[in-house]
């Protein structure tokens, strides 16, 4: 697959782009309907226990105290993370009202947002199908979407990185400095900042630095160093004016977890390659596809310039994936911050080996594969409705939907179908993915469907949280009575136990400590029909 690079003096040229052509104007109507359905997809799932159910938690919190600079969960200090997430959900509880649907109100934005930032920034130095194939395959990659649909700040992480890579790119690239495109990607940075921290930048400046140098763009490297200044001075009197109205939260976050969880990290310990599955299994089932593209069309020249994003895309994903694999501390949703730059990649790849521009779509597909690919969409939504039914919904089914898809997408293309075929196929995944499986998974970690039973139920059920409170459990029971049970209080929580047969015990599984259980007598049962993390349990006299 031969490459050919442009010279150093070749840029992009922003604001040139072409008038929108009627297909264009067709498959961006399908654009916005494809991002609508996948980043809503999953606005009234249950919220998982503990992480999103804390992150709606803190804000109803705060939204109760009048605080909006002091984070607190169970009324105590959470300095954990910077506020901007939580602002958001308490914007969204003020006008939908509280509930786990307004809480992922700003996660299920973000996961819209990002497929049209990637169409923007490409389209402007790219051209406008790169932007549409690009812009759909993000759309499209399943593991990156569950993570930017997530209540949580990954996804706000996600949207900063890339939608600052792209704002970078179009103020330092081009044949002058243009300011306006540096001071969006400050307030992006900014964002970031103050959703997660400044790791936010590790994706974004050293990616930017490389890229400039290759480019031999000194001018831009110097406009970098100040804007760096800025983003800087910016964070450091935000995070003064946070640390003054939480006092420790300074040393808490930016030390303890930043660089404690770095260097020597206390929890989430992981190791060097942990990442490294995740990345390919982010890319399916775009990667197979592209690599089988460029097979087939080995011959053909992709002409890339040097000052292109695809060199900052590599440049992001390289160096990312660099730090957080070397970095201590682990878990699966830090490969937003660089996910989705390899889905672009994946992207620029299969648009530079499938030639024919838009005129690639004026010819028709192989009936055979047409029939082939709808009834595909029909079986993966059978699939999905047929386990959410009969209960074994769960996100482990995504793998499998996921190379099914994309082997018969490679399948297709290989006997001559367009690639608006396998775009077809993957919005028939994720649509059915995160409709129905995903959602059956929700159900299974959350207390939502459980509590809702009990409060109709038995409306007279009183809650004991044992050894500590669970945060799914203050957020869906706030209207019912709750007690909380430390392990010290294991004989005390017995005897309640054993005298109040309206008494729910709340605990992470069934496996209660051998003294409590000893003290209970006979072991607990379900308290509903459901099964939940925590469990829901009470002592029956039948037992």
């Amino acid at each position: 697959m031969p490459l050919r690079v442009l010279a150093h003096g070749t840029m992009p040229r922003y604001g040139m782009n072409p008038p929108i052509s009627p297909i264009e104007r067709g498959w961006l109507a399908g654009l916005a309907v494809a991002t609508l359905l996948v980043a809503f997809s999953g606005i009234g799932m249950p919220l998982l226990e503990p992480t999103e159910a804390r992150y709606a938690l803190i804000p109803l919190e705060m939204l109760e105290s009048g605080n909006w600079l002091s984070p607190k969960l169970f009324g105590e200090p959470y300095p954990d993370k910077p506020p901007l997430l939580y602002w958001l959900v308490m914007l969204s509880y003020g006008l939908f009202g509280v509930s786990d649907g307004a809480a992922r109100v700003p996660a299920s934005a973000c996961a819209l947002a990002l497929p049209w930032v990637a169409w923007a920034w490409l389209r402007a130095c790219s051209g406008p199908r790169t932007a549409m194939v690009c812009a759909l395959v993000l759309c499209f990659s399943p593991r990156l979407m569950y993570y930017q649909n997530m209540l949580a700040m990954d996804g706000m992480v996600g949207l900063s990185c890339l939608a600052t890579l792209a704002s970078l790119h179009a103020g330092l690239s081009g044949q002058r400095i243009r300011i306006l495109w540096l001071a969006i990607g400050w307030a992006f940075t900014m964002a970031g900042i103050l959703a997660k921290g400044p790791v936010v930048v590790v994706p974004v400046a050293p990616a930017a630095l490389m890229a400039l140098a290759v480019s031999g763009r000194w001018i831009g490297i110097a406009a970098l160093s100040v804007w760096l200044a800025t983003v800087a001075a910016s964070a450091a009197l935000a995070f003064m004016a946070l640390d003054s109205a939480s006092p420790g939260f300074g040393f808490t976050f930016l030390v303890r977890h930043n660089v404690e969880r770095f260097s020597t990290p206390f929890d989430h310990d992981e190791p060097y390659w942990y990442h490294l599955p995740g990345l390919g299994l982010g890319l399916l089932p775009w990667l197979p596809i592209a690599v089988m593209a460029a097979m087939r069309n080995a011959t053909s020249k992709t002409v890339l310039p040097n000052t292109g994003p695809w060199v900052w895309l590599a440049c992001s994903l390289g160096f990312s994936f660099l730090f957080f694999s070397i970095a201590g501390s682990k878990r699966p949703s830090y490969a937003t911050a660089f996910l989705p730059q390899a889905c672009l990649l994946a992207g620029l790849l299969l648009d530079a080996k499938w030639p024919g521009g838009w005129t690639e779509l004026s010819r028709r597909n192989p009936p055979g594969a047409t029939v082939t690919v709808w009834g595909l969409v029909l079986a993966l939504a059978g699939v999905g409705w047929v386990g959410f039914a009969l209960g074994w919904s769960s996100w482990g089914w995504i793998l499998p939907l996921t190379a099914v898809a994309g082997a018969a997408s490679c399948v297709m293309m290989r006997h001559g179908a367009r690639w608006d075929l396998a775009m077809v196929l993957a919005c028939a995944l994720m649509v059915s993915g995160q409709w129905v499986l995903l959602w059956g998974h929700h159900e299974t970690f959350s207390t939502r469907k459980s509590i809702s039973w009990l409060r109709t139920q038995s409306p007279e059920a009183t809650l004991a949280c044992f050894p500590r409170p669970y945060e799914s459990v203050e957020f869906y029971a706030r209207d019912l009575p709750r007690m909380v049970f430390s392990e010290s209080r294991g004989k005390e929580l017995a005897d309640w136990l054993k005298g109040d047969q309206s008494a729910v015990l709340v605990a992470k599984g069934n496996r209660l400590p051998s003294a409590l259980s000893e003290a209970l007598g006979r072991p607990p049962v379900l308290a509903t029909p459901y099964k939940s993390t925590p469990w829901l349990m009470r002592l029956n006299d039948s037992n």
